[in-house]
């Protein structure tokens, strides 16, 4: 299995059901498991190291945010996604209230995530 296609796997298998079960969840005023507030702050901080990495790495190399679809990606999950994961994991283990705009941007981001990469693995069968 080449990398494109382990990364599309990971986020239809995993990471899209995880988003849209928490925010779901928590949509229906249900009690999570302590291990998914946990998991979001992990993926949050994770993701933030991994992209903000990366994007450094092509920024140094002269990629332009205008031109560069990775360097793009990285941006998105770097400065928008990584810090909303964590900042919502770390309010759920502080049995914190997240705010209704959370749980929607939760089931956005997870049905989001699973036509993206679901499309891109099918592409890649034809």
């Amino acid at each position: 299995m080449n990398y494109r296609k382990a990364i599309n796997t990971a986020h239809v298998a995993l990471i899209a059901p995880l988003l849209l079960y928490t925010g779901y969840t928590l949509q229906q005023g249900n009690k999570l498991p302590r291990a998914v507030p946990q998991l979001l702050t992990a993926a949050g901080i994770g993701v933030l190291v991994y992209h903000g990495y990366q994007a450094f790495q092509k920024l140094q190399a002269g990629a332009k945010l205008t031109t560069s679809y990775g360097l793009q990606v990285n941006a998105f999950h770097a400065l928008l996604l990584a810090p909303f994961l964590a900042y919502t994991g770390r309010q759920l283990l502080r049995n914190q209230n997240v705010q209704p705009w959370q749980r929607t941007a939760l089931m956005l981001f997870g049905g989001g995530a699973l036509a993206y990469h679901a499309s891109r693995l099918l592409r890649r069968r034809n």
